[in-house]
């Protein structure tokens, strides 16, 4: 099981034009936004990992096996 936290930051990014629009709206990503879109920005692989899979299975749960 993936521990699940959920919060917010002060940045900017399409989702919230979308979630303005009244479009449920998730921004998800691997990583530190406190390390996010800086000279040294960088991710862990075993966050990538994580999303990976996450992504995966949402993906397959959504549409359904291939």
């Amino acid at each position: 099981p993936v521990e699940q936290t959920f919060g917010g930051i002060a940045a900017m990014c399409d989702a919230s034009f979308l979630a303005r629009a009244g479009i449920p709206t998730l921004a998800y990503g691997p990583g530190s936004m406190l390390e996010a879109h800086g000279y040294d920005e960088k991710v862990e692989v075993d966050d990538l990992v994580t999303v990976t899979k996450t992504l995966a299975l949402t993906v397959t749960e959504w549409c359904g096996p291939a």
